[in-house]
């Protein structure tokens, strides 16, 4: 199916019923706190899985997830899947390679948060929505990034945000502004130095 960007997959506390495939496109993992604010913690783009906690057999979504950019996004009933994954070898294959995947990065922002900085945990997020791996390529490009979202996936303010990102662009680590789109963000695989935790 196509989903429009403001569209939302599901909402907290829905039923957990199917789990979504990103062919194309951005979803945002939320959760809504106590006080009725939303909190993004995870950003999903082509290939990732999206819901694969009804697999668990939760009953309901204990997160929200709502399209950021027009996407094109394969549903599949909870119900449907485990068949799927044995018929399907490729299919089996890409799921385990995301949940081994998701496993790692939910680990390693678990050490960020313990023992990294928030300029560390910055640079790292700015380095993964940018798409930049240890390939030969010197940057990558980010689109549709607020100062607030950045803040809540790093678990910081804004102020502290926008202070680091200017220090970044000081150090030339990233571009943003002047000829590039609003939101846009240009970052060079350099940054990686200021990611490394010691």
């Amino acid at each position: 199916m196509r989903y429009s960007a403001g569209r939302p997959l599901f909402r907290q506390g829905d039923a957990a019923d199917a789990i979504f495939y990103i062919g194309y496109g951005q979803v945002h993992r939320l959760v809504t706190t106590e006080k009725g604010d939303d909190r993004l913690v995870a950003i999903l783009g082509p290939g990732a899985f999206c819901g694969e906690e009804c697999l668990a057999n939760k009953p309901y979504r204990t997160t929200s997830a709502v399209v950021v950019e027009d996407a094109e996004i394969a549903r599949i009933e909870r119900s449907l899947m485990p068949n799927l994954l044995r018929e399907w070898p490729d299919l089996a294959g890409a799921f385990t390679a995301f949940l081994v995947a998701h496993s790692l990065e939910t680990e390693a922002a678990l050490i960020d948060q313990l023992v990294g900085s928030a300029e560390q945990r910055l640079a790292r997020v700015l380095l993964k929505l940018a798409n930049v791996g240890n390939g030969s390529r010197d940057f990558g490009i980010t689109s549709n990034v607020k100062q607030e979202m950045l803040a809540n996936l790093i678990g910081s303010t804004r102020p502290r945000v926008n202070y680091f990102l200017n220090k970044f662009r000081r150090l030339n680590l990233i571009e943003y502004g002047g000829h590039l789109p609003p939101g846009t963000i240009k970052v060079h695989t350099r940054l990686r130095r200021m990611g490394e935790i010691d």
